[in-house]
């Protein structure tokens, strides 16, 4: 679990549409930034993704485990240099025991990550 030893959330809101928005505070000198790279930090892209899964699991209130990506599409990279704060826009679908994910993070205005995602519920 990432938060909140690396981000925190600083705003959540539930949409009319059903769109969860998120904005994040990363820690910047969180130590993953010392291998990740020195002198150029940046985000890893895995961290990304399990923020959007640790946000998934809050909203359902289950603990998830992740199935599948039909998509992943990195689009920039998060250099905590130059902001720290991140957005986040899901959907989350049930199905039966798992959930469908359609999310996009945005760094600076613009989109940096897309992924469709697929987790379970643990029993």
């Amino acid at each position: 679990m990432l938060n909140p030893s690396f981000y925190h959330i600083t705003k959540q809101q539930l949409t009319e549409s059903g769109e969860l928005l998120y904005d994040v505070q990363l820690n910047a000198e969180h130590a993953v930034f010392q291998g990740h790279f020195p002198g150029q930090p940046v985000v890893p892209g895995v961290f990304t993704t399990q923020i959007i899964h640790e946000l998934v699991e809050g909203h359902t209130g289950k603990k998830l485990r992740f199935i599948k990506a039909r998509k992943i599409k990195f689009l920039m990279m998060i250099d905590p240099r130059v902001s720290t704060d991140v957005s986040f826009k899901l959907t989350v679908k049930a199905d039966g025991d798992e959930y469908a994910a359609d999310a996009t993070a945005f760094f600076m205005n613009q989109p940096c990550l897309k992924i469709n995602a697929r987790y379970a519920a643990e029993l």
